[in-house]
């Protein structure tokens, strides 16, 4: 089984080289998933969920289309 790293807002801000309420401001957005533990205001990411949020994504017809 392998392990998933639990970042925090800090960690990740770090590794993006994006102000901590940047990484906040997209985690409101929806863009990359977020846990909180119980009783807790600290936000943590899993790193596994981190990298799917970073994934490129291919355009669609449709984007193709915005840009003529």
């Amino acid at each position: 089984m392998e392990t998933d790293d639990i970042l925090t807002v800090e960690q990740v801000a770090k590794i993006l080289a994006l102000h901590p309420r940047t990484v906040r401001n997209k985690i409101e957005r929806g863009i990359i998933p977020a846990h909180r533990l119980p009783d807790s205001r600290r936000l943590y990411i899993r790193r596994s969920d981190l990298l799917a949020a970073l994934e490129p994504v291919e355009p669609t017809e449709e984007d193709n289309d915005e840009r003529l």
